[in-house]
């Protein structure tokens, strides 16, 4: 008879990186590891032991899945269980079905709040959403991020705040605090006005918040009778507006509580357009400016393309920035590293115009920056850029600039953008010049980008995929890495090196998983001139899928006889569309990107400067065990405080 699995000798530690596992996290659905907890609850009925180091996990995170049931029952658990509330560390409110409560439910809600000393009168009849979203919050003292996001807010005149939680933080001594909460995340799907006064309640309690999202937001108040102002947003250093219209008046009154703010970003939206006039760029940038954050912030993010333009006869929703309404310079924010801004935001005028110039950007870039991306830009940005490349001496940070010409019916207007050719060869030998080992690999008719390290030092590497959003987030400052690295194999390497290191190797990205391999490799062949010069190389797969033929990694490398015919095989699948989706071909680089672990074993033991030069990988014949999906790493330890008894009540909020 076969003896059963020795779990519980294991290291706790071990046990609970399997519990980790077994859960999944809400905000990441996946087939591979989805949102599980009636498993690990399974696992927690199993012994004492198993309860006492899996329920901390169990109750790390709460997915409401839009079911209003689901909170309720979730709540009267932790009302009967304070110690499962105090294990909680994030929370998501995103409740839209509406339900019947049982009487256990509402016994056990009104009991709470009158512990809380708070009255539930008339909320569960008419604002039953938030008033359940307060009592949960009131019980989970130690979560760290919130969520709150509602498809239907009766916010009408402030109806429905979260005026609850208000009363507690009014309570002397407090019964309530959230000193660990650093993120909130606050939203709507109606086209009702919504403001953060709204959710003042979750801010008193909260000093030491540091992210604020909102999607949507109005601004810092709407119509509330009462007007919050108490809200605590002194530690506040990230604040991103992702949707909505904001009037100046309201952007000023939100930047302007956000005494250490370092991250700002909006986007606009038109879910309220009309009500009142919309800050214009300029204005967010003299907002940000007023309130002394030009000495804080280190990235600025401005999506206003389709902001409403109001003229006397006309209400529009596109076309080029006013006169007076762009953004000029940001030269006295001396911290800023990261600058992302649409192209409506800043005014190129056309050539013998008043006003032209092709030192715009140079003009308005600070020293510090590191990281500038325009997007929806007009033809003139493009000189513009050059100008930039032939001024790097005045930004020695400078690592990523990306430039994307405006699509067709975009911000800018129904024609599509499209760089002239003489200009991008300028640009080429531009950054030549400036000690590029091959300066822009590609620049697609409305497209170009380029990743640079410290020119400095002689070092520039090209940023190939175009479709992939830049981050900000570099971990290392010995080395510009791109912002997309192939997954390294050793083995595979050793077969594709002698193509790429005599450039004769293409890399096709973005290749859709509904296309096979035989598909794919059809397709590309129907459209080169010469299609028995190129071989396929299609990467590894996953383990599980290695007796899969239609599996790939959605890339493949395109090896080549010559050079030459690798540059016509280029140009020719430029524009490849397959089952719907825009496949990337650009020349591979030169030389593989190693793991940062297999850089560091490589290197010697000398001083690494600190400059953005990319660094040589060193040559290796290892090969690295088969990918597999990483440990996710526990969040911070809690006081563990279970129940003694290993049963739990059959009212299950899973």
């Amino acid at each position: 008879m076969t003896s059963p699995f020795p779990l519980l000798s294991f290291p706790e530690e071990i046990i609970e990186n399997i519990c980790w596992q077994l859960l999944g996290h809400p905000n990441f659905r996946s087939f591979q590891r989805p949102y599980d907890p009636k498993s690990v609850s399974h696992l927690c009925r199993a012994s004492k032991t198993l309860h006492r180091i899996g329920t901390p996990v169990l109750y790390a995170y709460f997915e409401a899945y839009e079911r209003l049931k689901r909170l309720a029952d979730f709540l009267r658990t932790i009302i009967h269980r304070p110690e499962l509330g105090a294990l909680v560390q994030e929370i998501n409110f995103n409740t839209f079905y509406w339900c019947e409560l049982e009487k256990s439910h509402t016994d056990a809600f009104e009991s709470a709040a009158a512990r809380l000393g708070v009255s539930l009168d008339g909320w569960m009849e008419n604002n039953q959403f938030e008033a359940i979203v307060q009592l949960t919050i009131a019980h989970t003292p130690n979560v760290r991020s919130i969520e709150v996001v509602a498809h239907e807010v009766y916010c009408d005149d402030g109806v429905g705040s979260f005026t609850l939680l208000e009363k507690m933080a009014a309570q002397v001594p407090r019964q309530v605090s959230l000193p660990r909460l650093r993120r909130l995340y606050v939203g709507h799907d109606d086209c009702r006005r919504i403001s953060l006064g709204y959710f003042g309640g979750i801010l008193e309690l909260a000093p030491n918040v540091r992210e604020i999202i909102g999607d949507p937001i109005y601004g810092a108040y709407c119509d509330e009778p009462n007007v919050n102002n108490r809200m605590i947003l002194d530690n506040v250093t990230s604040l991103q507006l992702k949707g909505g219209h904001i009037t100046r008046h309201q952007l000023q009154e939100m930047v302007s509580r956000c005494r250490a703010l370092e991250h700002f970003t909006y986007k606009y939206h038109s879910i309220y357009a009309g009500l009142e006039i919309c800050v214009t760029p300029r204005e967010v940038i003299e907002a940000l400016r007023q309130c002394n954050h030009n000495n804080t912030l280190r990235s600025i993010r401005v999506d206003m393309g389709y902001r409403e333009r109001r003229s006397p006869d006309d209400l529009s929703f596109t076309g080029k920035c006013d006169d007076g309404e762009q953004i000029l310079s940001l030269k006295d924010f001396s911290r800023l590293e990261t600058f992302y801004v649409d192209g409506t935001s800043v005014l190129f005028p056309t050539v013998e115009t008043p006003g032209y110039s092709t030192d715009i950007l140079t003009k308005m870039l600070p020293g510090s920056i590191r990281r500038f991306q325009l997007t929806h830009a007009a033809v003139e940005s493009a000189a513009n850029l050059i100008s930039l490349a032939q001024s790097i001496a005045d930004f020695p940070l400078l690592e990523e600039v990306s430039l994307t010409g405006n699509s067709a019916e975009g911000p800018l207007g129904d024609k599509e953008v499209e760089f002239d050719e003489s200009e991008i060869t300028v640009l080429r030998n531009t950054l030549e010049d400036n000690g590029a080992s091959d300066g822009l690999e590609e620049c697609c008719r409305n497209l170009g980008m380029i990743q640079r390290g410290n020119l400095n030092n002689g070092q520039m590497e090209p940023q190939y995929n175009c479709q992939t959003a830049l981050t900000d987030k570099h971990k290392s400052k010995q080395a510009v890495k791109p912002t997309i690295k192939m997954p390294y194999n050793a083995h595979f390497e050793r077969q594709i090196e002698s193509y790429r290191r005599a450039r004769r190797l293409l890399v096709a990205r973005n290749i859709n998983f509904r296309c096979t391999p035989a598909a794919f490799e059809a397709n590309v062949r129907a459209r080169l001139t010469k299609p028995d010069s190129v071989t396929f190389f299609w990467p590894p797969r996953e383990i599980r899928y290695m007796r899969s033929r239609n599996r790939h990694t959605g890339f493949v490398m395109l090896g080549f006889e010559n050079r030459p015919d690798a540059g016509l095989a280029e140009e020719e699948l430029q524009n490849l569309v397959l089952n719907g989706r825009s496949v990337t071909v650009s020349r591979a680089s030169r030389e593989a990107f190693l793991p940062e672990a297999m850089q560091a074993a490589a290197t010697p033991t000398t001083t690494v400067s600190t400059s953005g030069a990319a660094t040589t990988p060193a040559t290796t014949t290892t090969a690295p065990a088969p990918a597999t999906a990483p440990a996710t790493a526990p969040p911070a330890a809690t006081n563990r405080n279970p129940s003694d008894s290993t049963e739990e009540t059959r009212q299950h909020w899973w």
